[in-house]
């Protein structure tokens, strides 16, 4: 493990600099932060800009490149000649990263992200569509000038494991800063509205909105540089969380501006804490001679199909280091290119990682076809073979990662478990379950963690010749020294797979402290304007419950009395925070009050109960709120291993163009879906939310703890509807159960069977309430 407090600079060629770190036990062992560059193939750059004269398809050019990182020979040179040329060099173990393009069209900033192999060489591929003649203009100016650097850049912000030596750091996303910023720049661009590609709209303004706060504090005899580099570090672990939280609340949205739906959160991370450190380091993309560009750009007058295939993730055993798999075989099938569609990419070689395939477009319709299908045969190490169903999609990116290959490989690090402390832990126990191929059976593992440190990690890793899904979860019991158990687990993972994932696959879980989550929660308010009434005067008390670890109590309570909502958005103030146990699997608000309106009629809200992982109550002069109890205590945890309950309401254009029929799609999890079929969940799903129910683990009692999800119903509508799936995973490894097709009339409670029956085709539930079934449970809370 490398110590970040020995950093030095070496320079090397010309106006050049290269980052080279020493090893925390081993003064001779060094290591270098790599340098982004242009890659080449075959002894060319992999570079082309192609403009489109006539049939576009959409779009006026494409700008395609491939990026590695590289630990150029003259560096290692150079630092040999300041260190030593006694010295070894070490090589980084990457965790997770991201590639960043930054460039400029027509005065405007952009910024693309995409992921990195984490492999090899970290080859990054980019492709960026330019709309515009002047767009392909802006990046012919930019490459065609002949040498020297071009005024684009490319940044690897890349994660490694170390310690946090000589400082502190604690992070802080102020929500109340976001939220103003989003106000006043709103009409310019949708800064952070784009959920797929959030984590990039978060780096081009996070520090500029003065949403984000980054405070080190140094230890004895720890230098400026130092300081820096931890703020630096900070930042792009801030940039993550925000970027997470953000996407979370556009897949949860009970409302517009999903930025209004955030809540500020803290995390201090204590010196000699185990982290991944990130290594940022940019460097402007270089200029092409003219014989170079002569052969990289080109006119054409059609548009062309471009796609780029990557295998992306830890792609060997965490065991023995040994690949996975040999070799993945992908073939295209598209109406202009039917003989030489298929091409090999090499596990074991980085350099053989990535391929673009192009072929010229299809128009016999009349309009360009960007619709292809590709199918795959992976040959594993023992000479086995597996051969995918063939894909069939629009996607312009196709990453192969880890689960195409059937590897689960997750490792929890103790970060700042207080294993030594007074009356503190004695050890945690990890239940972890993913579903595993059909016939395989399906467990919740149990292992036990008994101190911090990368030395101590628990892993979890398996290893199928058949694909598995990206998603998992884990319930984290924290036995005390006074033989009491804290129970903490995270919600299910709405967004964070595969639009936002960092890390590929090679996932790693760090554990905390559990009493440390800073929680915060707001009550926000629409009155939009041209409706019957506006909303007069609110008073609400809200409390939190966390049934899991503390029973039946109420933990914290907050009250806004009087509070009179004033214009579009507007904010019960003060905002109420307080520390809690990180476990919004489980743990709940309730809210009672009144809410007046204009119109002298009122809506009481009585033991209104929503998830906790809703950190913010969405009220407004269209709606009123509602609260739906899901009962699991039916489930046969004999039998069942896992239960996965996905919860939504439809937007208003979706119920028109669905009508009582749902799309199939909707009843698979994201992370499954098709690029486009998520595009449409995310416009038409709102208000979603996922419950993992975790059947038990090794001395795990049956979880039996209702789950709450609110709903929101048109003042103007007579019924409220909401919408549900749930996936049952065998323990015996028999094909998943679902739900059927149903409508549920009348109640506001799910009550999840103890098993649904085998052979049936999943479907989606429907459940509405009528206006006599809302007069009654009015009266009930009367």
């Amino acid at each position: 493990m490398f110590d970040i407090t020995t950093v030095r600079e070496i320079d090397y060629g010309s106006d050049q600099v290269a980052y080279v770190y020493q090893d925390h036990d081993d003064p001779k062992l060094w290591y270098m932060v790599p340098v982004p560059t242009l890659r080449r193939v075959n002894g060319a750059p992999a570079f082309s800009l192609t403009s489109y004269t006539k049939n576009g398809g959409g779009i006026a050019g494409l700008c395609t490149f491939e990026m590695e990182l590289i630990q150029p020979t003259e560096a290692r040179r150079a630092a040999e000649e300041v260190l030593g040329d006694d010295i070894s060099w070490g090589g980084f173990t990457w965790v997770g990263g991201t590639a960043f393009f930054y460039y400029d069209i027509e005065g405007e900033a952009e910024v693309l992200a995409v992921e990195p192999t984490l492999y090899g060489t970290n080859v990054a591929a980019f492709q960026v569509p330019l709309k515009t003649a002047a767009a392909v203009n802006t990046f012919k100016n930019a490459y065609s000038q002949g040498g020297g650097a071009s005024p684009f850049r490319v940044e690897y912000d890349m994660q490694v494991l170390t310690m946090l030596l000589g400082a502190k750091a604690t992070v802080k996303y102020v929500a109340e800063a976001a939220i103003e910023y989003q106000k006043t720049y709103k009409t310019v661009r949708d800064t952070w509205g784009n959920q797929k590609k959030v984590l990039q709209e978060v780096k081009q303004v996070m520090q500029q909105s003065g949403a984000g706060e980054v405070k080190v504090t140094l230890g004895a005899g720890s230098s400026p540089e130092l300081e820096q580099r931890v703020r630096d570090w900070g930042w792009t672990t801030l940039e993550n969380q925000v970027a997470n939280t953000i996407a979370a609340a556009a897949a949860m949205a009970t409302g517009p501006d999903p930025v209004s739906a955030t809540t500020s959160f803290e995390q201090t991370y204590e010196e000699d804490t185990v982290i991944d450190w990130s290594t940022p380091v940019s460097t402007f993309m270089r200029k092409f001679s003219a014989e170079e560009w002569s052969k990289l750009f080109v006119e054409v007058d059609n548009r062309k199909l471009s796609v780029v295939f990557n295998l992306i993730g830890q792609l060997s055993r965490t065991s023995d280091g040994g690949a996975v798999a040999q070799s993945i075989t992908v073939t295209v099938d598209y109406p202009t290119r039917k003989t030489d569609n298929t091409f090999t990419l090499i596990v074991t070689d980085g350099d053989q990682s990535s391929q673009i395939y192009e072929a010229p477009g299809d128009f016999s319709g009349g309009a360009y076809n960007p619709q292809f299908t590709y199918s795959y045969v992976i040959l594993f190490e023992d000479g086995k073979t597996y051969e995918s169903e063939p894909v069939t999609t629009t996607d312009t990116l196709i990453n192969l990662t880890p689960n195409n290959f059937g590897v689960r490989q997750v490792t929890f690090i103790g970060q700042d478990v207080p294993f030594t402390a007074v009356t503190g832990v004695k050890s945690v126990d990890i239940d972890f379950f993913f579903a595993p191929p059909l016939g395989n059976p399906a467990i919740v593992q149990t292992k036990t963690m008994t101190a911090n440190g990368e030395a101590n990690a628990i892993t979890f890793d398996s290893y199928y010749d058949l694909p598995i899904g990206q998603a998992y979860t884990y319930r984290l019991r924290y036995v005390m020294d006074d033989g009491s158990v804290i129970v903490s687990q995270p919600p299910g993972a709405l967004s964070s797979s595969p639009d936002n994932t960092n890390s590929g696959n090679a996932d790693i879980v760090f554990v905390s402290d559990p009493k440390g989550l800073f929680t915060q929660f707001t009550v926000r308010a629409f009155n939009y304007p041209g409706k019957p009434a506006d909303l007069l005067l609110v008073d609400v008390t809200a409390q939190y419950f966390d049934p899991a670890n503390d029973g039946d109590k109420a933990l914290f309570q907050n009250t806004w009395s009087n509070w009179q909502p004033s214009g579009l958005l507007s904010f019960a103030e003060p905002r109420w925070n307080f520390q809690a146990v990180d476990n919004m699997n489980t743990a709940y608000f309730n809210i009672s009050g009144t809410i007046f309106y204009s119109d002298g009629k009122s809506f009481m809200l009585d033991n209104y109960k929503q998830s906790s992982e809703y950190k913010t109550l969405t009220i407004s002069n269209t709606v009123e709120n509602y609260s739906v109890k899901v009962d699991i205590g039916q489930i046969d945890w004999d039998k069942v291993a896992n239960v996965n309950l996905t919860m939504f309401q439809l937007s208003d254009e979706a119920r028109e163009r669905f009508g009582d029929t749902l799309p199939r799609f909707l009843t698979k999890p994201r992370e499954e879906m098709t690029s486009e079929e998520r595009a449409l969940a995310a416009g038409s799903q709102e208000n979603l939310i996922l419950f993992n129910v975790l059947g038990p683990g090794q001395g795990t009692p049956t979880d039996q703890l209702e789950r709450y999800y609110g709903i929101q119903r048109e003042r103007s509508e007579p019924t409220v509807e909401f919408y549900y799936t749930a996936i049952y995973v065998m323990k015996d490894g028999s094909a998943p159960r679902e739900l059927v097709d149903q409508k549920v009339e009348g109640r506001l409670s799910v009550e999840l069977p103890a098993l649904p029956p085998a052979s049936v085709a999943g479907g989606i539930v429907r459940q509405v309430i009528d206006p006599e079934a809302l007069a009654a449970r009015t009266r009930a809370a009367e």
